[in-house]
């Protein structure tokens, strides 16, 4: 996803291309210029900054294109800080320890719901007799699984 992308997003698209290229310099985190130089260098005063500064649809853009650039960093993030860790760097090796104990957590949160949607299907399968009611509770059930497993669901 592009660092516009964001812009084209109902709420966001009254934004002038000087502010789109201003919102892209302020999250580049290899562009060490003050704000007051990356607002100059797209066009626009310190008065448009103060205001772009205080506006809280720009802000929520720039969480949105900051969010999009750690995603797209992660796995280079994670490389480096464990390549930290097994060098000897502590502060590397928590981080690394913690972010492991996160995706155990992820993990074990989605056993668990494996665990009860076996229960309630079995549960369902067990009282439900009429076949086409039985039928179409599972069709929602796949639908909301998918859901939140972000799966396609076109063909359910």
């Amino acid at each position: 996803m592009s660092e516009l992308d964001v812009f084209s997003k109902p709420g966001y698209s009254h934004f002038t291309e000087n502010v789109r290229l201003f919102a892209i310099e302020y999250c580049n985190p290899s562009n060490h210029k003050s704000v007051e130089h990356k607002g100059r260098d797209c066009g626009l005063t310190k008065e448009d900054l103060v205001y772009l500064m205080q506006n809280p649809p720009f802000l929520q853009a720039l969480r949105e294109i900051m969010k999009n650039q750690l995603r797209s960093s992660e796995v280079a993030i994670t490389a480096k800080m464990t390549g930290a860790a097994l060098r000897g760097d502590t502060t590397a090796s928590r981080i690394v320890l913690e972010r492991v104990d996160k995706y155990d957590d992820v993990a074990k949160d989605k056993l668990k719901f494996q665990e009860v949607v076996t229960i309630l299907v079995d549960a369902i399968q067990k009282h439900v007799r009429d076949p086409k009611v039985l039928e179409n509770i599972m069709k929602d059930i796949k639908v909301v699984i998918l859901a939140i497993e972000g799966g396609d669901h076109s063909n359910v």
